[in-house]
């Protein structure tokens, strides 16, 4: 009911005011009992996936119905920050539910070699539609010229009137995705996001979930790692965008151990309203306080992500990738490092020897396990000052030979 089509991303399609309505009612239903939902997060989720290719500006929305579309617009913004109010397990369930389906629209889509990751402002023969509202953003004058026209009893009927010629042509998520590939280009950690076109809104949301999570424990650290390494072993597309988004996790957990802070989002939330309006929905704010900004992180545990890929991944070239992640991570923080990590990063390493089993000694492996050699021989090389004593001992010296039996 929320939806004209389903199944697919099928941007011509047309919204009807009892569309908007319905999606109004879920969205107030996840607002209202976002814990109780299980494994009903795939419909949700599913659902705003396909919506976030609409047009806002369908031809066939009332005036009424059309400002209610601008404010549903705005929780594409707020999702992420919203999940920060979810309880442990709630979290788990929409997380999963959410990698299921990056997986699939990652595997299904074609490749695009949109650099700018922005849909263009269709030009009628009056030119460029309101372009001056575009870039003030769908969640900041149009959305607030949506609420008041909704909710304001003073504004005269005349003032809500908005001619279709003047309607925002932005897609739902468009100014979410804007301000993601912004983000992400800003990154002083180099996110290829320009390997994967335009990204679609569950591999954005994946990620940002992942940053605005940051203050939870171990358990959703290597949930949300093992999310990112299925989609980067399900998609080649989107391989190297998730493993940068997992070393910038990786990274700013590190930073976090020594710092007991984060740069990104990392406070529980709590929802704002109870009864909320449509322009209130999903809204949030955090939990300040000085226990909440500091997060009990230990290096092993920023990053055990990575080295249970290396260990337990089936692909080759997922290895390679997490390689490189785990390289960027030692030439960055390796001075920093706690002596407990060393021994992990060893044992990682040795697993891609070539040694441990026949399913990692054949052709595919070999390129994977001469890039484990050459990372072992840097930290040897360049980190030997930093490794714990045990580390030059009999057992944990098997990592270092067993990478040099398999050559």
């Amino acid at each position: 009911m929320s939806l004209p089509s389903w199944g697919k991303h099928d941007a011509t399609v047309h919204l009807e005011d009892h569309h908007v309505r319905s999606l109004a009612s879920l969205l107030t239903i996840v607002h209202v009992h976002s814990n109780s939902i299980g494994t009903d997060w795939d419909l949700i989720l599913w659902t705003l996936e396909y919506l976030s290719v609409l047009s806002v500006s369908s031809p066939l929305l009332t005036d009424e119905a059309y400002h209610s579309a601008l404010a549903i617009s705005a929780i594409y913004q707020r999702l992420a920050l919203f999940t920060t109010c979810l309880s442990s397990e709630a979290l788990i369930s929409f997380s999963e539910a959410l990698s299921d389906i990056v997986e699939q629209v990652m595997r299904n889509r074609d490749s695009v070699s949109d650099s700018d990751a922005l849909r263009a402002i269709p030009v009628g023969p009056e030119g460029p539609a309101r372009v001056k509202d575009e870039k003030e953003g769908i969640g900041g004058k149009l959305v607030n010229m949506g609420v008041k026209a909704i909710y304001r009893n003073g504004d005269s009927e005349k003032a809500n009137v908005v001619p279709v010629t003047e309607r925002s042509r932005a897609a739902f998520q468009d100014e979410y995705r804007k301000s993601f590939v912004e983000r992400m280009k800003a990154s002083s950690h180099g996110v290829r996001i320009n390997t994967i076109g335009r990204p679609p809104f569950s591999l954005m949301l994946v990620c940002d979930i992942a940053f605005a999570n940051a203050f939870r424990g171990q358990d959703f650290s290597e949930s949300i790692g093992s999310h990112l390494s299925r989609v980067a072993a399900s998609a080649p597309l989107a391989g190297p965008f998730a493993m940068d988004i997992l070393a910038l996790l990786i990274t700013e957990r590190l930073e976090c151990a020594e710092s007991g802070k984060t740069k990104l989002t990392s406070s529980p939330g709590k929802i704002v309203f109870e009864k909320p309006m449509l322009s209130q929905l999903l809204a949030v704010e955090p939990v300040r306080s000085e226990t909440s900004a500091q997060l009990d992180v230990s290096h092993a545990d920023a990053i055990a992500p990575i080295c249970t890929t290396l260990k337990s991944t089936v692909r080759p070239d997922i290895a390679e990738s997490s390689l490189e992640v785990l390289n960027m991570i030692i030439q960055r923080l390796g001075h920093q490092l706690q002596s407990n990590v060393w021994n992990e990063i060893l044992l990682s390493l040795s697993s891609l020897s070539g040694s441990v089993g026949e399913a990692r000694s054949g052709n595919d492996w070999s390129t994977c396990s001469l890039a484990a050699f050459r990372c072992l021989k840097m930290i040897f090389d360049d980190f030997l000052d930093e490794l714990p004593s045990d580390v030059k001992s009999h057992h944990n010296r098997s990592a270092v030979l067993d990478c040099c039996g398999a050559f």
